[in-house]
């Protein structure tokens, strides 16, 4: 299941944040895909529960809030 982010550098932080999250997602990003469509691919079983998607989208969201504030720090 892809995941848009975008932004390559980004994408870099996010994933590196996800760990600490309990989420483990592969970084896909040029030139396996166009610069600038960077993306998580996340594998999904039969044996998740709603509650584990749930529980994954919510640590990718807030790994997303984590790389996204990091990224403002380094730009200043």
């Amino acid at each position: 299941m892809p995941v848009p982010i975008g932004d390559e550098a980004l994408a870099r932080l996010v994933t590196r944040a996800l760990p600490a999250r309990g989420v483990i997602a592969n970084l896909v990003e040029y030139p396996g895909v166009p610069r600038g469509t960077a993306r998580l691919r996340l594998q999904l079983m039969a044996t998740h529960t709603p509650g584990d998607i749930r529980q994954a989208a919510d640590g990718i969201i807030a790994a997303f809030g984590d790389g996204s504030a990091e990224l403002a720090s380094l730009m200043e």
